[in-house]
């Protein structure tokens, strides 16, 4: 592992032991207030974890069968930066299958039985959380960013938007719903 990762890995460490952000919603949010909510939480977290972060701006919403991912966009001190945030339905996922398509360059177990993986690919650098239940948190940056890897393994594990609980759509894709 890289000392940037080491330092991620050690952060998310203590992080997963027992702070793991999780909001929860009792039933199920309509989609516009869902949408909303999942972007006022990304708004939050950026600027608690990007340090001299401001402009936040979420957008570049899509969502498909069995995804749903933002683009936010924000300026820090070195300029213009933004990531990519993407929560895939079970199954649509492996660690294996991520690390085949880019260099992982570690990872870090879980208290819940899930795992976070590190990967750096030619143009970006990601974290993908790999929950108990099957859903996978990817967050990525670009190669250059000033976003560090503890703050894209914070998103990664954060709970807000999540598609346990609902039913299987035809195609095995669920309907996201805050939590």
């Amino acid at each position: 592992m890289t000392g940037r990762t080491s330092a991620a890995a050690l952060v998310l460490a203590s992080l997963v032991a027992g702070a793991t952000p999780v909001v929860e919603a009792s039933g199920a949010a309509p989609p516009r207030e869902a949408a909303a909510r999942f972007a006022e939480r990304q708004v939050l977290l950026v600027r608690r974890l990007v340090p001299g972060s401001a402009d936040v701006v979420v957008g570049a919403r899509t969502r498909g069968s069995g995804h749903v991912a933002t683009e936010v966009r924000f300026t820090t001190p070195r300029g213009p930066d933004g990531l990519s945030v993407r929560v895939d339905a079970p199954g649509r996922s492996t660690p294996a299958g991520v690390c085949a398509a880019a260099r992982c360059t570690g990872a870090v177990g879980q208290h819940d039985g899930g795992l976070v993986v590190f990967a750096v690919g030619a143009r970006r650098r990601a974290a993908h959380g790999f929950r108990g239940n099957g859903e996978v948190v990817s967050a990525s940056v670009a190669a250059s960013s000033s976003v560090a890897d503890r703050a894209l393994a914070w998103f990664a594990t954060d709970r807000v938007l999540t598609f346990a609980d609902q039913p299987v759509r035809a195609g095995g894709a669920a309907a996201p719903r805050p939590r």
